[in-house]
């Protein structure tokens, strides 16, 4: 349940919203809301129609003072006539969005009611948007603590270590396939029809009458390979984003990458030792002899090159072969963006595997090709 003060907003949200986007104007098609547990952040989700009539979905989260480390999410901040000054984020990358998200697209959640606070009492504020997740109240949620987010053209990945999301900016572009989670919204229709609403309608036989509603799927889970182009060396986005915005998300199960069968992964286990880092750790560092070979099993970590970030790697994937493939110094560095669990192989244990399992000497071959 949201509590919510009748209040003067300078400048109002909408506003806030049209400099972000970078936009001449915005109409607000509808919002919904999710609540912190704690009680000290607000979350809330708007729709918008830029003048072109596409459809954006962007999260907020509105706090009572600055959150270290996220300053590039900042969209601004505004005064509150009765809680004062508040500051107000891009939600991608904070970590109570992202938890009550994921929350919300596991367990079959929606957005919660709303009550303005009263002198009479708490008074009803209907959600002008509703959103339901496909999941079930039993399935387990993870405890977010921290997050990772990374914008790219028309996505933005949001890694807190055990999950993934991936955020659709604009409501027109095309849905993922295959998804394996997904939370769905509704809003009012509009007159003329928005283009996210026509595509709706039209896709689902919807009537254009007097109380339609638009639906779009917010957020659908995919295989992680999908965010990648399958002519673009893994891990290397397609895109980046000028700016930093987010909108309609889908979630990637952190499950190990389907190449290898729990027997295999088994084997790699008896042969490698477990190793942990923290965020911020160095994994690789460019320039040095190459003695480990990693395979991650749970967390994010970076690749980069001098100043630039060229990868990202999380379960599932391989790194630090070509070193021990090749000879050759590292060419790159890689550092934990979250804790990372890796399985770490010496040269010769690396050898062993390779005879071992053709699966992982086609692909760390197919790997040390490509980040030659």
């Amino acid at each position: 349940m949201a509590l919510l003060h009748k209040a003067t907003l300078h400048p109002s949200k909408l506003d806030l919203l049209t400099g972000y986007l970078r936009q001449s104007s915005l109409t607000q098609l509808g919002a919904y809301r999710f609540d912190d547990p704690e009680g000290q952040v607000g979350i809330e989700t708007h729709l918008v129609r830029d003048d072109s009539g596409a459809v954006w979905h962007l999260p907020l989260t509105y706090r009572s003072a600055p959150l270290p480390g996220i300053e590039e999410w900042a969209v601004g901040t505004m005064d509150h006539s009765v809680l004062g000054k508040r500051w107000v984020y891009n939600a991608c990358a904070d970590p109570v969005y992202a938890g009550e998200l994921i929350r919300a697209i596991l367990s079959g959640g929606s957005q919660v009611e709303q009550f303005f606070e009263t002198d009479e009492g708490p008074e009803v504020r209907e959600s002008t948007a509703t959103v339901v997740g496909s999941g079930t109240a039993d399935t387990p949620v993870p405890q977010v603590s921290g997050v990772h987010a990374e914008s790219f053209d028309a996505d933005t990945v949001i890694d807190v270590g055990s999950v993934q999301v991936v955020v659709r900016h604009r409501l027109d572009t095309p849905e993922p396939e295959n998804p394996s989670a997904t939370l769905v919204g509704t809003w009012a229709a509009t007159d003329p029809p928005d283009r996210a609403c026509l595509r709706s309608l039209d896709r689902r036989n919807v009537a254009q009458d007097t109380g339609a509603r638009c639906h779009d799927c917010l957020v659908s889970g995919v295989p992680p390979s999908s965010l990648w182009s399958s002519n673009t060396p893994q891990g290397v986005p397609m895109f980046k984003l000028p700016f930093r915005k987010s909108v309609a998300v889908r979630i990637v199960e952190p499950a190990l990458r389907d190449d290898f069968t729990s027997a295999e992964i088994a084997s790699m286990a008896k042969v490698g030792t477990v190793v942990h880092f923290g965020s911020g750790q160095p994994l690789i560092a460019v320039g040095t002899e190459g003695s480990h070979a990693f395979f991650i099993t749970s967390g994010t970590a970076a690749v980069s090159r001098g100043n630039e970030s060229v990868a990202v790697l999380r379960s599932g994937d391989l790194v630090g072969e070509r070193a021990l493939v090749t000879g050759e110094p590292r060419n790159a560095s890689v550092t934990a963006l979250m804790p990372v669990t890796a399985l770490q192989f010496d040269r010769e244990q690396f050898a062993s595997l390779r005879l071992e399992l053709t699966k992982l000497t086609e692909m760390s071959d197919e790997l040390v090709e490509a980040r030659s």
